[in-house]
């Protein structure tokens, strides 16, 4: 995860090594209070989630070879102290956007005259794809868990007031699927291939800056034209 803020040049990158560690500056008051939440949490066990009758169409068994651990029924609940289970778990992508949020308002970004980037990595689909496989009730409740948790950071940014600009970015072969989105956005899909120069013109678009100096060009894509056409 990085945080800054465009206009102070105040970089800040975060790291997961069991607990939250800071890169590149002081730590915020934040990071030790997550932490030890996190390390609380950790000491006790975490029960099964409840699946909905959707994901229980997805609880089938399936056999690893060499006697490995079956996967395709769990429902995500742990052991204490299983980091492992934590980690491929919405548990996991919970806690990291616990975090951001601290971070929102402790570093006060979006209140600025300039806008600010959080980057945020969460890697939790991750971890349950390569540890319980990608098409049963683990993964399903975890995309299910990822929805909700993603939808309440942008619940507390709209409380808080904050304008901003969402880019979404996943993992797929041979595409990398993107989503765009701000308040008031209206969706459209594009399905041609685009370049990062295109996603450059696009994000300044969504957050109505020009394009620095020296920028390669893009073309600002035809899901955002309200945006696009105040270029």
């Amino acid at each position: 995860m990085t945080a800054h803020g465009t206009g102070r040049l105040a970089r800040r990158a975060y790291g997961w090594y069991g607990q939250w560690r800071v890169a590149g500056a002081a730590v915020p008051s934040v990071v030790p209070k997550v932490n030890a939440a996190v390390t609380a949490a950790l000491a006790q066990p975490r029960g099964p989630l409840d699946p909905p009758p959707y994901c229980q169409t997805k609880a089938r068994v399936i056999p690893i070879e060499g006697g490995g651990k079956p996967v395709g029924g769990g429902q995500l609940g742990r052991a204490a102290g299983d980091t492992g289970a934590f980690r491929a778990s919405p548990e996991f992508d919970g806690d990291t956007l616990a975090l951001a949020a601290g971070l929102v308002d402790e570093m006060r970004l979006g209140r600025g005259p300039t806008p600010d980037v959080l980057a945020i990595s969460l890697s939790a689909t991750d971890y349950v794809g390569h540890t319980y496989g990608t098409e049963g009730e683990e993964m399903c409740l975890q995309l299910l868990e990822l929805d909700r948790e993603i939808g309440d950071l942008l619940a507390m940014l709209d409380s808080r007031g904050i304008d901003y600009a969402v880019a979404l970015e996943g993992e797929s072969a041979p595409r990398v699927p993107i989503l765009l989105w701000r308040p008031g956005f209206r969706g459209a899909t594009v399905q041609a291939p685009v370049t990062s120069a295109d996603l450059s013109a696009t994000l300044a678009a969504l957050i109505e800056l020009p394009l620095p100096a020296g920028s390669s060009p893009g073309r600002c894509l035809e899901g955002t034209p309200a945006f696009c056409q105040k270029r």
